[in-house]
């Protein structure tokens, strides 16, 4: 490992030389948090994430043996 002044990493730090990008669901996560709760918010904004793993839990649920394992073995 080589040891540099802190100078000459900061122009490739971006974190060093502006502020962090604020997701844009995060503006709309703590609304919504108070209206509907934090459980509800968190589903809500992860729809996408939440609607795979329900998905797969149903096929699991509905077809035999390892038959989900399979097709996702398939798939990578």
């Amino acid at each position: 490992m080589e040891e540099i002044a802190p100078s000459e990493a900061i122009p490739f730090n971006r974190a060093f030389t502006e502020p962090n990008r604020r997701p844009e669901a995060r503006s709309r996560f703590f609304p919504m948090m108070e209206k509907k709760g934090f459980d509800k918010a968190v589903k809500t904004i992860n729809r996408k994430y939440y609607t795979k793993k329900y998905i797969r839990k149903a096929l699991t649920a509905i077809l035999p043996g390892k038959t989900m394992e399979r097709i996702l073995q398939k798939r990578k």
